[in-house]
C-alpha cells in the first residue's frame, strides 16, 4: 500500500527578516504555528507584519528573488516558498478595523496597495455575531440585513463551517492567518464540545501539510484554563509565546520565546538561541532587536 507524500522540504518565510536569518529561511513548509500572547505583547503585530512583509515579497520578484538568494546558502537543499497569497481572516472584527490597525503600523497607501494584490482579508464578523445578545446596530453596517433575518435564514450558527469552507479553497499554497482561536472558542460554547473543536484543530494542522503553505492561529494567554491551552499547543507544529518581562532596570520588554516547533528546535538548541527581544514600531511593525542567548553560551 503507497504512503501518502508529506510536504515538501523547505521552508516559508515569516518576513520578519531577523527572524528568518535566525532559523535559516523561515518555517518549515505546512506548519500550523499557535502564536500565544499576553496582552499588547506583540502576537497581533507579528501576524500584521508578517501579513504585509510577506505579500509586499509575494509582489515584488526582485525582493523576492533577492531573499531567496540570501538564505539558500542557509538551507542547502532546501526550497524557500514564498506563498501564493496571504488571507487574513478575522472572526470578531470587521475588516475596515482589521485594515485600520495595519495602517497604523504601515501606511494607508502601502496597505492599499496590498489590498489589490497578494493580500486578502476576509472579515466572518457578520455570522459571529448573529444570534447573539449584542444589538445588531452595533455590530453590522447593513441594518436593512438585521440578525432577525440571519437567524430565520438558518445562518446563527453558520461561523465553523463557513470558516471551513473558506479554509479548503484558501488554503493551499497560502499563509493562512486565524484572528482568533479565542473567538472561536468563545463561539463554539454550546455548539461544540471542546473534544469535537480539538479535533477540527488537528484535522487544520494535517491540511497545512497537504496545502503546502503555512498558518497561523492567533491565542490570547490566559483565554483558556492551563490544561486546555496545553492541548491546544499539542496539536500544534509550533508555539511562539509573546509576552512581557521585567529588565534589570525594571522597564517592561515584549519577548518571543520559540516555545516548540518541529524541525527547527535542533537548530535552534545548536545556535544557542532562547528568546528574542521585540519591538512594535509605527511604520515598521513588529521587530527582533536582539537575541537572547541560552545561559552559558556567548
Amino acid at each position: 500500500m503507497a504512503s501518502e507524500p508529506g510536504p515538501p522540504l523547505g521552508r516559508v518565510p515569516t518576513g520578519i527578516s531577523s527572524l528568518d536569518l535566525a532559523v535559516r529561511g523561515g518555517l518549515p513548509i505546512g506548519s500550523l504555528a499557535v502564536l500565544l500572547g499576553e496582552a499588547g505583547a506583540g502576537h497581533t503585530e507579528f501576524a500584521y507584519t508578517s501579513a504585509v512583509r510577506l505579500a509586499r515579497l509575494r509582489a515584488d520578484p526582485d525582493a523576492l528573488r533577492s531573499f531567496r538568494q540570501q538564505v539558500e546558502t542557509l538551507t542547502p537543499g532546501e526550497e524557500i516558498a514564498s506563498p501564493e497569497r496571504v488571507v487574513y481572516i478575522s472572526l470578531s472584527r470587521n475588516r475596515p478595523d482589521v485594515v485600520a490597525e495595519m495602517s497604523r503600523l504601515f501606511s494607508p497607501e502601502e496597505i492599499g496597495a496590498l489590498q489589490q494584490g497578494p493580500l486578502f482579508i476576509k472579515d466572518l464578523s457578520e455570522l459571529y455575531y448573529a444570534g447573539s445578545a449584542a444589538p445588531s446596530s452595533w455590530v453590522t453596517a447593513e441594518p436593512p440585513r438585521g440578525f432577525s433575518s440571519l437567524k430565520n435564514e438558518g445562518r446563527a450558527a453558520a461561523l465553523t463551517e463557513e470558516l471551513i469552507k473558506f479554509l479548503n479553497t484558501t488554503g493551499p499554497g497560502s499563509l493562512i492567518i486565524l484572528d482568533s482561536l479565542s473567538d472561536l472558542v468563545r463561539y463554539n460554547e454550546g455548539r461544540m464540545s471542546w473534544r469535537d473543536l480539538i479535533i477540527t484543530l488537528q484535522g487544520l494542522q494535517r491540511a497545512a501539510k497537504v496545502w503546502g503553505g503555512l498558518v497561523y492561529v492567533l491565542l490570547s494567554k490566559g483565554i483558556l484554563e492551563p490544561a486546555r491551552e496545553e492541548e491546544v499547543a499539542a496539536t500544534a507544529d509550533g508555539v511562539l509565546v509573546f509576552q512581557w518581562e521585567e529588565t534589570p532596570s525594571r522597564a517592561r520588554q515584549r519577548t518571543l520565546h520559540i516555545r516548540k516547533f518541529r524541525g527547527l528546535l535542533p537548530l535552534l538548541t545548536r545556535e544557542g538561541v532562547a528568546k528574542f527581544e521585540t519591538s512594535v514600531t509605527p511604520r515598521s511593525g513588529f521587530e527582533m532587536n536582539a537575541v537572547k542567548m541560552v545561559v552559558g553560551r556567548k
